[in-house]
Parts: C-alpha cells; structure tokens; sequence
C-alpha cells in the first residue's frame, strides 16, 4: 500500500489523480506473485512432513493419523 503512491503516502486516499503512482496492472501482477509464492510455500510446507512421516519406522497404522496431524486436517 505504502508502495503504491512511492513519497506520497496521503495521495493513496485523498487524491490520487495527482500524484505519481504505480499503475493498477502493475498492483495486479504483483499480487498474483505474491500469491503465487504463497501457494508453492504452503504446498510445500504441507507436504513435506508427510513425505518425512512415511519414511520413519513405525507402524503402518499409526501413520495416517500422524500425517493428518501435519496437514492440520484435525
């Protein structure tokens, strides 16, 4: 927000129309970036720990639970 209207941190709610800011496709394509990175990021840090789970050594029944547990299904 600060970075939409950069030094002019007023104009984002007053006028904008004067002031020098960054155009609405740029906004755009930046949220679909952060997005983006914040998809992958949670994939991956749901997946992984179930993917460490299988490979440990312990029954085969007890680990389903534990994987439900590490993608916070319960």
């Amino acid at each position: 927000m600060f970075l939409q209207c950069p030094g002019h941190g007023p104009a984002v709610r007053d006028q904008p129309d004067q002031a020098k800011c960054l155009g609405v496709h740029i906004q755009a394509y930046f949220g679909f970036f952060q997005g983006s990175v914040n998809l992958v990021t949670d994939l991956y840090l749901a997946v992984f720990p179930t993917y460490i789970i299988w490979n440990l050594n312990m029954k085969l029944k007890a680990k389903p639970g534990l994987m439900a547990l590490s993608l916070g299904v319960l």
